[in-house]
């Protein structure tokens, strides 16, 4: 398989990973916190906004993948 094949395969198990994640935070299944020594400060809302950000930049580039390949 090309390297740019690789590339891909991994992008698109990396996007399914990163959706799963996102739904086990807003299921309320995963939390994400951190204890900066003032107790515990709860970033899960920060996390679900970032993985958002992260599916859609996959999304943006195997659409561009899968436009640029059917051209030929």
């Amino acid at each position: 398989m090309s390297a740019l094949g690789d590339l891909t395969d991994w992008c698109h198990q990396e996007r399914q990973r990163m959706t799963k994640q996102l739904a086990a935070l807003e299921a309320g299944r995963l939390k994400v916190a951190e204890d900066r020594g003032h107790g515990w400060t709860d970033h899960t809302p920060e996390s679900i906004a970032k993985l958002k950000l992260h599916i859609a930049e996959l999304d943006e580039l195997l659409q561009t993948y899968d436009a640029e390949r059917a051209r030929g």
